[in-house]
């Protein structure tokens, strides 16, 4: 992870040991899915709060979202 990018997470208040990423604590790079460190669990409620649509059953109470797919993504643009 870039320096650029570490100072900015610590001037938004983000605890130096809370921020992950390649060359960070020995943290493995991001080359496949299912990596812990590089997912987010959301709760549902969180993205659903204030739409009048129903929470969907499969995503039952968290939705994961798994930084490697997003940076594939990402990476196609």
């Amino acid at each position: 992870m870039h320096r650029r990018l570490v100072r900015f997470f610590i001037s938004k208040g983000v605890s130096n040991h809370n921020i992950t990423g390649f060359g960070r604590f020995l943290a493995p790079s991001c080359n496949s899915s299912g990596i812990p460190i590089y997912q987010i669990n959301i709760p549902a409620a969180a993205i659903f709060h204030g739409s009048n649509i129903a929470i969907p059953n499969n995503l039952v109470n968290r939705f994961n979202l798994y930084l490697y797919k997003l940076q594939r993504k990402a990476l196609l643009f």
